[in-house]
């Protein structure tokens, strides 16, 4: 077998940490993380995690539950921005109707 040569870094993973993520045992789901308070805050924390990441200085480990945490405030967001977005249209469709049935 051919051993890496000084110049190859190889990162260091537990072997807990290694058989968690190959069996799922012990990686957060969606269910068990916790919403941010608002919106606002999800996208606070989302430029946290990205700031984090790409700074470097988070080890593999650790980047990795960022960037779950990270998928579940996107996630979040996009639900927020959706009923948000389904709440115009029916205040635009409310006013529209309203405007038709307006007596002249």
């Amino acid at each position: 077998m051919r051993k890496p040569d000084q110049s190859t870094v190889v990162p260091k993973i537990s072997r807990e940490w290694r058989s968690n993520a190959i069996f799922g045992i012990g990686m957060s789901k969606r269910s068990q993380q916790s919403p941010p308070k608002s919106f606002e805050e999800a996208l606070r924390e989302l430029e946290e995690i990205l700031s984090e990441i790409e700074k470097g200085n988070v080890g593999l480990e650790e980047s990795l539950v960022k960037y779950e945490r990270g998928n579940f405030l996107i996630q979040h967001c996009r639900s927020v921005l959706t009923v948000a977005e389904k709440q115009i249209e029916s205040l635009a469709k409310n006013e529209d109707e309203g405007e038709m049935t307006k007596p002249e």
